[in-house]
């Protein structure tokens, strides 16, 4: 049976207006994705598009400066850590009261650690790591790149959109393992190019550091990566299982940085279980 797709605005951190997309049983155990750097929440289509929905309320919300929501160009509308948290909490709050999985992947790992240090974890249920920065602007963070990214991400800035679409181009294809369809790189192309170079600057111009928070949390909490990512090293997800030591970890064989995209079976299964065993 196909779940219907509801899509509604609502009001998060600084009054801004996000996009919030939605599928599933109202009265299924509810997961909330939070996608990354320069996407939107439509790449999470193999998780809405497959056997999840059908008994999960899934939930994505477009972050500030991408897809459906507003895209201020202002520095300042990025660089402060509650207003992510505040976005998040106002994605949770429109949920309802039922406790919320959040999935937060590549730059929404830093969103998802905004929320947690501004609102903590009692409306969670459980919080999953996909190939999750938590760590940004420092020695540590930039030797968990892949040595490529460090070739064109300058170029991602670019005012120009002769430079930018390249940069696209070979970013898309470097988060993935495997050779992307034409179909699945003009899709993400066009949810890439709709986020204003300046966004994605102010985006990097950040510096977190979130070991403190993550030494400490006591919701369940799972850590995927792909085994093959050469966006964020595996050695990441090594680290966060060294600082979250109750933290499952597991990595997803042949998988690049979109490891829900390209094993979406593998990825939705092993959540659906990650659900289920903490009884979310």
């Amino acid at each position: 049976m196909t779940q219907t797709l509801s899509i509604r605005q609502i009001t998060g951190g600084g009054g801004l207006a996000l996009r919030l997309l939605e599928t599933g049983p109202a009265t299924g155990p509810t997961i909330l994705f939070l996608h990354g750097f320069s996407q939107s929440a439509a790449i999470w289509r193999p998780q809405f598009a497959g056997g999840l929905a059908a008994d999960h309320r899934l939930a994505a919300l477009d972050l500030r400066g991408h897809g459906g929501s507003a895209k201020p160009v202002e520095p300042a509308a990025y660089s402060d850590g509650s207003l992510w948290a505040d976005d998040v909490a106002a994605a949770i709050e429109a949920l309802g009261n039922r406790p919320v999985v959040l999935v937060a992947w590549s730059y929404g790992g830093l969103v998802a650690c905004d929320y947690l240090r501004r609102h903590g974890s009692a409306r969670l249920a459980g919080l999953v790591f996909a190939a999750a920065l938590t760590r940004l602007g420092d020695e540590t963070a930039m030797s968990l790149l892949g040595p490529q990214v460090l070739s064109y991400v300058g170029s991602l800035f670019a005012p120009d959109i002769a430079t930018v679409v390249p940069a696209l181009v070979q970013f898309i294809q470097q988060c993935h393992a495997r050779p992307v369809s034409e179909r699945d790189l003009y899709e993400m192309l066009g949810y890439n190019c709709v986020v204003p170079s300046e966004v994605r600057a102010a985006l990097f111009s950040r510096q977190v550091d979130n070991d403190d928070l993550l030494s400490t949390l006591q919701v369940p909490t799972m850590v995927l990566h792909g085994s093959a990512d050469d966006i964020l090293l595996p050695t990441a997800a090594q680290r966060l299982g060294s600082l979250m030591p109750t933290a499952q970890v597991s990595m997803l064989e042949g998988t690049g940085h979109c490891l829900f995209r390209e094993a979406p079976e593998a990825f939705n299964e092993t959540l659906r279980d990650f659900v289920t065993t903490n009884q979310c």
